[in-house]
């Protein structure tokens, strides 16, 4: 328990000293519509422009992975990240680990002080079969823009 306290508070003054800062970045392309079987794992990708200082994934609107340009910060095992340097751009993505039917619902990738984020859903099926196969994947991507997370 002490550990998880430690942590929130690792996320609480890594916020503080971002919100000063100001962003000028942008998504480039958000995260699409997954489908997977109970069990397996889902994978959502958020493209940004170089420069970021943060960039938050939330489920069904709670924040459950944060990125800083140094380390993710990882608050629940459930919710890992993988990132790629692109030369023009930026790709985090996050992992989700033994998904489960109530994950279902809404995921959003967002920028620190920033109105435009990503959107896409994750729809969970039936039972797993060992596996970690994505059954099938739309190619849409919302950004949207003055809504806050």
């Amino acid at each position: 328990m002490e550990g998880s306290w430690r942590d929130v508070l690792a996320v609480l003054v890594i916020l503080a000293q971002l919100t000063a800062s100001g962003s000028s970045y942008q998504i480039i392309e958000g995260p699409q519509n997954v489908t997977v079987q109970k069990g397996s794992e889902a994978h959502f990708n958020c493209t940004v422009t170089h420069g970021w200082k943060l960039i938050m994934w939330s489920l069904n609107g709670i924040v459950v992975l944060s990125l800083t340009s140094h380390e993710p910060i990882i608050t629940n095992d459930r919710f890992t990240s993988a990132s790629y340097n692109r030369t023009d751009s930026f790709v985090s993505e996050m992992i989700i680990h033994d998904v489960q039917p109530s994950d279902s619902g809404l995921v959003q990738c967002s920028l620190q002080n920033s109105n435009v984020f990503g959107s896409a859903f994750l729809s969970v099926q039936g039972e797993s079969a060992g596996g970690s196969q994505v059954l099938s994947e739309a190619h849409s991507c919302a950004v949207i823009l003055g809504a806050h997370l």
